[in-house]
């Protein structure tokens, strides 16, 4: 075993060194840390691995060699942010992403079809994520004071709400989008994750713990987090898989 993962580091590095050595780019310009960058496989161009960026009021696209592909929001004047956007989330499918602005307007794009919906919520958008035609995302009262988590079906144009005095940082869908993981990770105070089931509406699991970061698994019926160097497997109906000592702290995974 000692020998496969020592062959395997091997393989791993000389990989990573030839992606830096050949394909690191640099792109300039004002980018929010708050912002997530996605790096997406083109399907019209085999391999070539492009970043999807949010700048100012729109959202580019740059192969890896700094050549700049589309710009997303611009193509029709009318359909660009106003404000700076401040969030951006792809659907695992990728077929389409989300985006949020400095004005709480979320906007809902298919990556062939253009901008699928805009949305004006009233209360301060925090995380967001999108499965299918299904937003999720952390509402905010002006005061800074948690409004719940809103599940929104834009297409349907139906909304629920999920009651949560939290204030979580971070919102996932399970891929299956049947259930829904809120979790805020351990930085100022005690850490917290929090799942739901979306068909009943019902917390199928919430756990305080030094939390570091979490997710479910593709194909839907586990999740995991990891808590100060060890890492937690339950599956979707509460109940614990199994735990490992990892030895490191993780930030993604």
């Amino acid at each position: 075993i000692f020998l496969v993962w020592a062959c395997l580091g091997v393989i791993y590095s000389a990989t990573a060194q030839e992606i830096v050595a050949k394909r690191t780019v640099t792109i300039t310009g004002k980018i929010t840390s708050s912002v997530k960058k996605h790096f997406l496989v083109d399907e019209y161009q085999k391999g070539n691995f492009y970043a999807r960026i949010a700048l100012g009021n729109n959202i580019h696209d740059y192969l890896v060699n700094g050549e700049q592909i589309k710009t997303l929001s611009a193509d029709v004047e009318s359909d660009k942010h106003s404000k700076r956007i401040n969030n951006l989330e792809m659907d695992a499918d990728k077929k389409s992403f989300v985006s949020v602005d400095e004005s709480n307007v979320i906007k809902v794009w298919g990556n062939a079809s253009g901008l699928r919906a805009t949305i004006q919520e009233k209360l301060i958008v925090g995380d967001i994520a999108i499965n299918g035609s299904k937003l999720a995302y952390l509402a905010f009262n002006p005061s800074g004071s948690s409004a719940g988590i809103k599940v929104y079906d834009y297409l349907g144009k139906k909304s629920f709400s999920l009651k949560t005095n939290d204030l979580f940082m971070e919102v996932r869908f399970s891929p299956d989008g049947k259930y829904l993981m809120a979790y805020k990770p351990n930085i100022l105070d005690g850490g917290k994750i929090t799942v739901w089931d979306l068909t009943t509406r019902k917390i199928i699991f919430s756990e305080i713990t030094n939390i570091q970061t979490a997710d479910f698994t593709p194909n839907s019926k586990y999740f995991v987090y990891e808590a100060y160097k060890k890492i937690y497997k339950y599956g979707v109906d509460g109940k614990q898989v199994y735990s490992s000592e990892i030895g490191v702290e993780t930030r993604k995974h």
